[in-house]
């Protein structure tokens, strides 16, 4: 039981870890315009910065969102650990290949 509160601990930590900064580099990125956070930008291969801040920032902090509820899903139901890690990180992959793929509209 004791080794089952361990993993516990060890995951909610761990995923609040990955979505805190997340919250805040898209914080950075979205609203305060630090394009320069974004991995592999030119500013000369974007037609629309702005945009490109608002995408990019904005589903930065839905991962990180997500990221920072899933502990609190896990307190509420540690019997289902895996299932919610699963989750987790497939939404945090999934909305990452989207957000990738959008970013294909503020290219000049």
């Amino acid at each position: 039981m004791e080794s089952e509160s361990v993993v516990l601990f060890v995951c909610v930590v761990w995923i609040l870890l990955g979505g805190l900064p997340g919250l805040g580099i898209g914080y950075a990125i979205g609203w305060r315009k630090k394009l320069h956070l974004i991995s592999g930008y030119d500013a000369e291969s974007v037609g629309d910065p702005e945009g490109l801040a608002r995408w990019v920032g904005g589903g930065t902090v839905v991962i990180g969102v997500l990221n920072c509820a899933a502990p609190l899903v896990l307190l509420a139901a540690p019997s289902h650990l895996m299932a919610v890690v699963l989750v987790s990180a497939g939404f945090s992959v999934g909305l990452s290949v989207v957000m990738m793929v959008g970013c294909r509209r503020y290219q000049k």
